[in-house]
């Protein structure tokens, strides 16, 4: 009796397991024809995964876990190129997994391309990991901050930062490819329909978003890195709204702060592309702040940073000849805190350079000159007349407030400023700058070639 029983429990079972592998294909189809699935078939899988994956359709979750098991092995092994390949298959059984789409771009932005010695290769790879995240990721989590956050990063850090021994043929190439859409000027001014179609099928960007940005942020250039982690986290923010938190907003922050320090580009004879400071993005970035600073109300860390950019702003827009915006960047310090800034300007910025000067040598404090004076003399070379004339100026500040405190002891005393400049521009002028640098400073102070 007990094994009829068994082998009725048995014949039922199996006819209830076909009957559901034979109702699969239908349910499929109408879990389709209502949107219901995001799945899509596998492509370029071992046939014993296809066939696995396709006779047990609501199993895939089994499937997913081993592969996730695998993933993780591969990971510790350091087989990442491997592993591509593994969370490709776990994306496109389970598209809706963030995480899959935020660890495979990792995973080829970061681990796959630093081992290559090509800049190329690596490029290509970094290149892939935000393809990945803008072209698939995205597509299945529209509303993922995770995903705009990630994407965003391999913008700033992997390419408009300086984290990467090749990221200056990053900032290159990718300037290069923008231009390619936008043309020289890397703006949206001069972009006709044949450029905005190519914005949004190639690079998943919409114009009118991008024109809508220039309006919250400055005259942004997507030629930069910066622009397009801004472009995401702007996209994300306002998809998930109150929901973010105040990490995505700050990563917003920090782009607009890494265009003031290296957000315009200068080409050189060579061809090489300089990122300079962009001093616009100075009442951006103190804007945000502020908007930061009362949305979180209370957040020393917030006040802390602010007070820091400001302090740094001075420094940078004085030793650029902007004096005037400098002493207005100074004014919003002595508003933040009336009772630290009290000296007047050139006296701060002495103060400033002297925390890098304190305990120097006169050997020293005249290396630290001419290093000033060269970078000046570079600026000229390059056309840049602007900072040149500020690096002079702070180099003659330097120079005479060391002089007022130290000229008087013969030991501590340094020579006139003009026989340091002229020593200066005798050592580039005989090798230091590569010759068509030469050849322009020359012909930029007069001197007869």
């Amino acid at each position: 009796m007990r094994r009829r029983t068994i082998i009725v429990m048995f014949f039922l079972s199996a006819v209830i397991f076909l009957l559901a592998y034979l109702c699969l294909g239908h349910l499929n189809e109408e879990r389709e024809r209502f949107n219901l699935t995001a799945s899509v078939p596998l492509e370029n899988a071992p046939p014993e995964l296809i066939l696995t994956t396709t006779a047990l359709g609501g199993f895939r979750g089994i499937v997913v876990d081993y592969l996730w098991v695998r993933a993780m092995e591969l990971q510790r092994r350091g087989k990442y190129f491997e592993l591509v390949q593994i969370y490709d298959w776990i994306g496109k059984m389970e598209p809706r997994i963030e995480a899959v789409w935020s660890h495979n771009a990792w995973n080829m932005a970061y681990n796959i391309s630093v081992e290559l010695e090509i800049p190329e290769e690596r490029w290509l790879w970094i290149k892939r990991g935000i393809e990945l995240l803008r072209d698939e990721g995205l597509k299945y989590n529209p509303e993922s901050s995770l995903l705009h956050r990630e994407l965003a990063w391999i913008y700033l850090h992997k390419i408009a930062q300086s984290s990467d021994t090749f990221h200056w043929y990053y900032k290159m190439s990718f300037a290069r490819e923008m231009e390619d859409v936008l043309g020289e000027d890397g703006s949206l001014a001069n972009s006709g329909g044949e450029a905005a179609e190519r914005l949004r099928n190639e690079l998943k960007l919409d114009p009118e978003r991008m024109l809508k940005l220039t309006d919250i942020y400055g005259p942004l250039d997507w030629r930069l890195a910066q622009s397009h982690a801004i472009y995401w986290l702007q996209k994300g923010l306002e998809a998930r709204g109150k929901q973010i938190g105040i990490n995505h907003e700050r990563l917003i922050l920090h782009a607009v702060i890494s265009l003031c320090e290296t957000g315009r580009i200068v080409r050189t004879d060579t061809g090489f592309i300089l990122a300079e400071p962009d001093f616009r993005f100075i009442d951006t970035a103190d804007r945000i702040y502020n908007e930061l600073r009362e949305k979180y109300e209370g957040n020393i860390g917030l006040a802390s940073a602010h007070e820091n950019f400001l302090q740094s702003a001075v420094v940078l827009l004085y030793t650029y000849g902007r004096s005037k915006e400098s002493l207005k960047t100074y004014k919003r310090l002595r508003k933040l805190n009336p009772s630290r800034y009290r000296i007047g300007l050139e006296d701060y910025i002495f103060l400033r350079m002297r925390a890098d000067m304190e305990g120097a040598s006169a050997l020293e404090m005249s290396a630290f000159i001419q290093g000033i004076l060269r970078q000046a003399l570079f600026s000229l070379a390059i056309g840049d007349d602007e900072k040149s004339a500020g690096l002079d100026s702070l180099a003659r500040l330097i120079w005479s407030r060391y002089m007022e405190k130290y000229g008087g002891t013969e030991r501590m005393s340094l020579p006139p400023f003009e026989v340091i400049r002229n020593s200066v521009v005798k050592r580039v002028l005989e090798g230091e700058f590569p010759e068509p640098l030469r050849d322009r400073l020359k012909e930029r102070l007069g001197i007869k070639k």
